[in-house]
């Protein structure tokens, strides 16, 4: 396809493209290509017609295929609105400049095994983009390397340029109207802060988090909804969805949002402010096979190269190892007030805890929805959710399959749960398998819907 004179605000829509296909033609039993070819859905992607006259222009594109899907085709083309490969395509030639030649960022990103690339299989873009072909990441290259987003060194290489970053599709959308041109120097050291915590906990270099220009920005603007992050030059959609809420978070609780000091008491209260944020617990979203799911923090945070346990982890390791069990009602309040911050949560008809590892003579999550049950006002539900064999506790095993192995099938529901809105607790979620387990367990009885709490999560299991 030809490779347009403006850079598009968007990654070229060749994924929507193809998954639009794809259900079609299985829908009605027919190739892929028989409704059209790759060529014409690149084509497609990269000229972005806006009308039916003008898809009538495609060569590869029937009379027949127009009159049946061809509205179709435009709302794909229209909805898409994610710059996810862009970001990724810039982070690469910005981490490797003069490295790679456009066919090597492609491999590098949808993870091929090439030799080219494979001595960069541990660099932390390599196969972000897995399952897009190598062709398509080219196409997107190509767009941006005609529009100088970056240039080619006298070996073919990609290196950056000076260009500005792409536009986003709408206008910025109105964001504070007084003194929003220069950036908060207070806010940005916290936002760097921010970042380097997170870098750490990833693995990755903090670039990959945001460049320090997406910084400059984000304290310059202060955006504070998810559309006005989405106008900051740098924050594509998969970032956005990423770290928005910590993001968007940071900047609301900003005290340069607040007040003006002299640059020497600013110095020190920019400090302060930074050890402030990083101290206060941030609740953590869980992913798995459940409605809604929130650990309190982190079980550990790093301070420089050392890990230190967070103000939930040390609280959560004395109530569970120094028997300081009192602190069951401070826990379980931090846990309510979680919940009352939420919206769109059902009305729980009962709190289960996820039995321990082993029989044990106090059982701490046990005594944890108690305590929760007298702040919320919903029933425990002892002994329902049940282990049928003994096993190891998970923090003895290292590797994932191994912790799967070890849960997968461990649990029994004794007790009726049908129809019914599910609080379900544990301590800790590191590899998520116990309680992926348990709440498949509970869901195969019948439950209605499970919303699941911890006290904290393993660092590495925020990847």
């Amino acid at each position: 396809p030809i490779v347009p004179d403006t850079v598009p605000p968007r990654d070229l829509p060749l994924q929507p493209l193809r998954k639009w296909r794809k259900r079609q033609a299985t829908t009605l039993g027919i190739p892929d290509y028989a409704l059209f070819s790759d060529e014409t859905l690149r084509r497609l992607a990269v000229n972005n017609p806006q009308t039916l006259g003008e898809l009538r222009g495609y060569n590869g594109l029937g009379a027949d295929t127009i009159q049946k899907y061809g509205n179709e085709i435009l709302q794909v083309l229209r909805a898409h609105n994610s710059t996810e490969t862009i970001d990724l395509i810039l982070e690469c030639v910005n981490s490797l400049p003069g490295q790679l030649p456009r066919s090597g960022v492609a491999k590098l990103l949808v993870g091929s095994e090439s030799q080219r690339v494979e001595k960069l299989q541990s660099h932390p873009l390599y196969g972000q983009l897995a399952g897009q072909s190598r062709t398509d990441v080219m196409l997107q290259v190509d767009v941006l390397l005609k529009n100088g987003l970056f240039k080619q060194n006298d070996k073919g290489y990609l290196i950056p340029s000076d260009a500005k970053p792409i536009a986003k599709a709408s206008p910025p959308a109105p964001i504070s109207t007084k003194a929003q041109t220069s950036p908060d120097n207070a806010l940005f050291a916290i936002l760097r802060a921010w970042r380097t915590q997170q870098a750490r906990q990833e693995n990755v270099p903090p670039y990959v988090v945001f460049a320090d220009a997406v910084l400059h920005e984000l304290a310059a603007f202060k955006p504070k909804t998810m559309q006005e992050l989405l106008n900051i030059k740098g924050i594509g959609r998969a970032k956005a969805e990423k770290y928005g809420a910590q993001v968007l978070e940071i900047i609301a609780q900003s005290p340069g949002h607040r007040i003006t000091q002299t640059s020497s008491t600013q110095t020190g209260n920019n400090t302060a402010a930074i050890d402030d944020f990083l101290a206060r617990p941030h609740p953590r979203e869980l992913q798995g096979p459940w409605r809604a799911g929130w650990a309190l923090d982190f079980h550990s945070r790093f301070d420089g190269d050392t890990q230190n346990r967070s103000i939930v982890g040390d609280l959560a390791f004395r109530y569970k190892y120094r028997d300081e069990h009192a602190l069951a009602d401070d826990l379980a309040e931090r846990w309510a007030q979680l919940l009352r911050a939420q919206t769109g949560l059902p009305k729980f008809d009962a709190i289960i805890p996820v039995p321990p590892s082993m029989p044990r003579e106090f059982d701490p999550v046990s005594h944890l929805a108690r305590a929760l049950a007298q702040k919320i006002g919903v029933p425990v539900l002892s002994g329902v959710l049940v282990k049928t064999r003994a096993t190891k506790p998970q923090k003895e095993l290292t590797a994932f399959a191994q912790k799967q192995t070890n849960v997968r099938g461990a649990f029994a529901v004794r007790g009726e749960v049908r129809g019914k809105q599910i609080l379900l607790l544990d301590d800790l979620y590191d590899s998520g398998a116990t309680l992926h387990e348990a709440a498949n367990a509970l869901r195969h009885f019948g439950a209605a819907s499970i919303v699941v709490l911890t006290l904290t999560k393993t660092i590495h299991s925020d990847k």
